[in-house]
């Protein structure tokens, strides 16, 4: 959330949602003017989001049934979005890149949390050059994120002249 600059109002994206224990705490975050669009491909996790949304009060919540090569999320409406350990298991990250970056207004930041171990991660490097090749730019890298060796983060953004 701090990486993503959030501020009460914000809206933003958790891609591969999973339950959407993530998505719940940046509700909380944004508050009542804020919203948060929680995306999933996997439907046994769309039934656990589904669920949760159910046993919360909060009401600035949406769930999105995404693709492999797109995330559903309205175009030019997000402020921020999370990706957390997702990016490994894309089939088409190269569409998905693109079609996050239509769903940011301009300034808006893309946050990615992955891993970096052989077979189950991807490189800091190959996320990087695949988000350069989708027209964003490096804001700020964070190695052994969380205190975990091999975990990551990068903040990218739009870059400058692109739409």
């Amino acid at each position: 959330a701090d990486l993503m600059g959030l501020q009460p109002g914000m809206t933003v994206a958790d891609v591969g949602a999973g339950d959407g224990a993530f998505g719940e705490a940046l509700a909380r975050r944004v508050g009542d003017s804020g919203h948060v669009y929680l995306t999933e491909i996997s439907q046994r996790e769309l039934n656990k989001i589904r669920e949760r949304l159910d046993r919360t009060e909060l009401s600035n919540m949406s769930v999105l049934v995404g693709e492999s090569d797109d995330a559903k999320i309205p175009e030019a409406c997000c402020d921020a979005v999370l990706l957390r350990y997702v990016v490994h298991h894309m089939s088409s990250p190269d569409e998905m890149f693109s079609s996050l970056r239509r769903s940011l207004r301009p300034g808006g930041v893309i946050v990615v949390v992955e891993k970096d171990e052989p077979g189950d991660g991807i490189t800091a490097e190959e996320l990087i050059d695949g988000m350069r090749k989708a027209g964003f730019v490096v804001l700020s890298q964070h190695p052994d994120w969380g205190g975990h060796d091999g975990n990551y983060a990068v903040v990218f953004r739009v870059a400058d002249g692109d739409s």
